[in-house]
Order: C-alpha cells, then sequence, then structure tokens
C-alpha cells in the first residue's frame, strides 16, 4: 500500500501546489478538494497499520459525507474519501500505477504519476524463474535489499509463499536463508506488496503461507500485514487462509494466540531430541520446543484448529525408527482430547548450495518413518517438492545474497533476544 506512504514528507499545501483554479468546473472543484485532504505524515501510519476507524465508521449519515465534500471540503471526509477512491481502484480495478485508477478525476491521476514513480508496489520485482508449478520472484526493496517469493499453481488453487524478513537471524543448520544471517524486517508495505504484484499480473491467491524468507513471529509488522491481507476491503482474504510457520519464537507465539486465532499455524521441529534440535534448530536453546507445545496446546484449545509440525527429513540425520517413534512419543504426551489436532507434515530435504553435508532421505526410510506414525495413529502427509529445481522449495530461498560466516550467525543470549522481540507483545 505504497500510495499511502507516497505522501509522507509532503504538507497539504505543498500536495496541492500547481493545481488548476478548482472553480474551473466541477470536476476541478471535486478533484482539489481530494488533493487537498490527502493524509499527513502522522496520520499515514495509523491509517496504513488498521485502516482507521473513521473509514470504516458507519456511524455518519451519508448524506453528511456528501456535504462535507461537495460544500467545505473539510478533512475528515476529503481524506476518507480519496482513500476510498483508491483503494477502490487498486484492489477491485487491479490499477497498476496512478494512471490505471480511473476512480480518480484524470488530471489528479496525472499529477500523482508525475509526482511519484509511477509504480504503486514498494518493491521492484527484477527476476521471474519458473519450473514445474512453482514461479519464483525475486524482489528488490527501496534500499537494495532484496527478498523471494514463490508461486505454486495447484490443479484447484493458487497458494503464495512470502518472506518476512530479509535474511533470518535463526541459522537453522539446512536453510539457506539462515546461512544469510538478518538483515532487516520487512515492512508492512514489503510483505503485503508481495501478494498485490501477482494480483496484478492476474493471479486469484487462494492461500498465503509465511514460509518465505524469514522468521515471521519475530517481525511485529507480520501482525500489521494480516490485518491488511484479511480486511475485506483491502486484499479480502480470510485468515483461515492465512498461514504461518515458527520454528518456536514463544513471544510472538503468544502474540498469535491473542490476537489472530484464525491463522493456521506450523511448527518448524526437525527433531524430537533436544539436543539434536539445538543444533538444527539453534532457537530451540532459548524457547525449548516443550514450552513451545505448551503454547500450541493452548492454541488447540482456543480456535479448536489444526497444528502442523513440521519436519525435514535429513539422511541418517533424524529419519531413523528412534527420531521416529521420539515424535510419536512427544506428540502423545500431550493432552488426551488435544493429540488428534497434531499433524506432522514430512518434508525431504531440499538441497542448498551452501550446506553440502546434508542430502534428502531415502525412500525406504520415508517407509519406516511413515510406518511408525500411522501405527501409532499419529496424522500425518508427505509434502511434495515443487520448485527444488530453481531454488524454491522449502530452505532453498536465499535472493542471491552470500553466505556468512557460522560464526556471526544467531545470538545464544537469551536476553538480547527477547530485547529484540519485545514489540511483539503490545
Amino acid at each position: 500500500m505504497v500510495y499511502l506512504k507516497k505522501v509522507a514528507g509532503e504538507t497539504i499545501e505543498e500536495t496541492s501546489k500547481g493545481m488548476s483554479n478548482p472553480s474551473k468546473d466541477k470536476e476541478d472543484q471535486f478533484g482539489t478538494t481530494l488533493i487537498e485532504s490527502l493524509p499527513t505524515v502522522g496520520e499515514i501510519d495509523e491509517i496504513h497499520a488498521n485502516k482507521t476507524d473513521e473509514l470504516h465508521s458507519e456511524s455518519q449519515p451519508k448524506g453528511v459525507v456528501e456535504e462535507e465534500v461537495e460544500g467545505d471540503g473539510r478533512r475528515p471526509a476529503g481524506r476518507d474519501t480519496i482513500i476510498k477512491m483508491i483503494l477502490r481502484s487498486i484492489y477491485s480495478a487491479k490499477a497498476v500505477n496512478y494512471l490505471d485508477m480511473y476512480h480518480l478525476p484524470k488530471h489528479i491521476r496525472e499529477q500523482l504519476y508525475e509526482h511519484f514513480d509511477g509504480s504503486l508496489l514498494s518493491l521492484k520485482p527484477t527476476t521471474t524463474i519458473k519450473a514445474d508449478r512453482a514461479t519464483k520472484v525475486l524482489f528488490e526493496n527501496k534500499d537494495g535489499s532484496k527478498v523471494e517469493a514463490v508461486l505454486l499453481s495447484f490443479p484447484t488453487h493458487k497458494s503464495l509463499c512470502i518472506s518476512s524478513q530479509v535474511g533470518c537471524a535463526y541459522a537453522c543448520a539446512f536453510c539457506a536463508t539462515g546461512r544469510i544471517g538478518l538483515k532487516r524486517n520487512l515492512s508492512v508495505d514489503e510483505v503485503t506488496d508481495q501478494v498485490l504484484y501477482f494480483q496484478q499480473l492476474g493471479h486469484k491467491i487462494d492461500s498465503i503461507s509465511f514460509m518465505g524468507m524469514g522468521e515471521p513471529l519475530s517481525n511485529p509488522n507480520v501482525f500489521r500485514a494480516m490485518k491488511v491481507l484479511s480486511d475485506p476491503d483491502l486484499f479480502g482474504i480470510s485468515p483461515r487462509r492465512l498461514n504461518i510457520s515458527t520454528v518456536g519464537i514463544l513471544p510472538g507465539m503468544k502474540k498469535l494466540n491473542r490476537d489472530h486465532r484464525n491463522v493456521n499455524l506450523a511448527f518448524s521441529m526437525h527433531s524430537a531430541f533436544g539436543e539434536q534440535r539445538d543444533i538444527l534448530v539453534p532457537v530451540n536453546r532459548l524457547y525449548p520446543f516443550q514450552e513451545v507445545f505448551d503454547s500450541l496446546d493452548e492454541r488447540i484449545r482456543l480456535n479448536g484448529k489444526r497444528i502442523w509440525v513440521s519436519y525435514i527429513m535429513i539422511k541418517g540425520e533424524n529419519d531413523t525408527r528412534e527420531h521416529a517413534e521420539e515424535l510419536v512419543s512427544v506428540i502423545k504426551r500431550r493432552p488426551e482430547e488435544l493429540q488428534y489436532l497434531y499433524h506432522v507434515n514430512l518434508i525431504p530435504y531440499n538441497r542448498v548450495r551452501s550446506i553440502p553435508t546434508y542430502t534428502r532421505t531415502d525412500e525406504d526410510a520415508i517407509d519406516n518413518f511413515t510406518r511408525i506414525l500411522k501405527k501409532a495413529k499419529i496424522s500425518f502427509s508427505f509434502r511434495n517438492h515443487f520448485g527444488q529445481t530453481i531454488d524454491a522449495a522449502c530452505g532453498q530461498l536465499f535472493a542471491e545474497y552470500e553466505p556468512v560466516p557460522e560464526s556471526t550467525l544467531f545470538s545464544h543470549k537469551r536476553k538480547s533476544h527477547n530485547a529484540e522481540v519485545s514489540s511483539d507483545n503490545n
């Protein structure tokens, strides 16, 4: 929603400079009122993050709004009007730039296009690669940083995997993104504009997964982005079609349980042995998976929805009979009435060029592993690995960044980590 941020730094007077005489004709009168009523810098964040109570308020009669716009043009009604017109252009008419906003008067469209860079997106697609059913797009942000998103096309629907951070702080041993290190959080715009880009191309997105680059529950902007994505006046995507994947960031999980109960949640486990998970997923030293499961139990009690337990299978590392039996044991230790809502999602390891030590498990190990789960009546599935050949599969996204030395990855100090994610509890 970069169109709202693009008025940042501009006063109302500056924005309206060079306008034609408002008495020239009816279109000019109406158009001038709209331009003069653009939000101020201080209002932009609130509008962008919360869509403002005023925008959705039904307390003000329609006649009053019309009178204010056509009469003295007082700011609240004018601001609401122009926001509604822009939203309609972007999310209903699928405008790609300001000139496409046919709901706005022509001279306003031209001024907006000339004043800004034309594009409505906060990021720019630079490379697109397609293979199998996967389409991977490399985006460049305004500051030159890069992220990737992957569109997965199925016979009956399309799913979009988006990024939440540039890089990642948690250095999972098998993940390309973790080898980059964390560069920064994505803004709300940068998160949602990944979706908007594919919609502008004409794709109907049925579900969105925060399973790209970064740990979504460590970025406070993700929580705001979910509100934008689910807003019926914006993207209109049901929370039940939003999927969050986390390595187990407890502060973020608590906020998710409180504020986003209908969003689907996947927990990246990858080993049921604590010492091994410390290596594969180092954040386990901060938030042991036993504590994470307590939070998952709470979530099930709140929403009655299935929890996905993600398990990447690595040959000779976590694919043995002992690993399967320990995974069963962990789930069976959950309260009996909750066990059936834990679903294990087995994922074949996808080769990462910067991590040559791991390989994909073989078919025999998969058969033995799933046989144990089935015997224990644990719900499970085996994920298809679309996009592996173009580095678009799970764990492969790296956005052309070079891996950083392992010594710089992931701080094990709990105190400093808590400070980093403290804003998630606001």
